[in-house]
């Protein structure tokens, strides 16, 4: 489950949302808005449409990102040999070389 702040979490009228169970966001003036959920609810936000669904956006991105992790694995088969390596850390990454006998 994803869920996403109308306004900062430190605000005392903030409000949390489900990402899946927003269906629209409506501007209804200057700075406020409404946000329709599933059931058919609508909450009037004193926040601009905008703003409100740049968070909505953001939260849906990090949702597809995670998704896309998980669908992405991969396996790897080792096999065991003799040699041996050298693990050095460089700017990034691990450098692994394979040491000369």
């Amino acid at each position: 489950m994803y869920w996403f702040p109308h306004t900062s979490p430190g605000h005392d009228e903030c409000v949390w949302f489900a990402l899946h169970h927003v269906d629209a966001i409506m501007p209804e003036g200057h700075n406020t808005s409404n946000v329709y959920v599933s059931g058919g609810h609508c909450f009037k936000l004193n926040a601009a449409e905008k703003e409100v669904s740049m968070r909505y956006d953001r939260t849906e991105k990090l949702a597809s990102r995670i998704s896309k992790r998980k669908e992405n694995t991969f396996s790897f088969v080792m096999e065991r040999t003799t040699d041996t390596y050298s693990v050095q850390k460089g700017k990034r990454n691990y450098i692994i070389e394979r040491k000369k006998e």
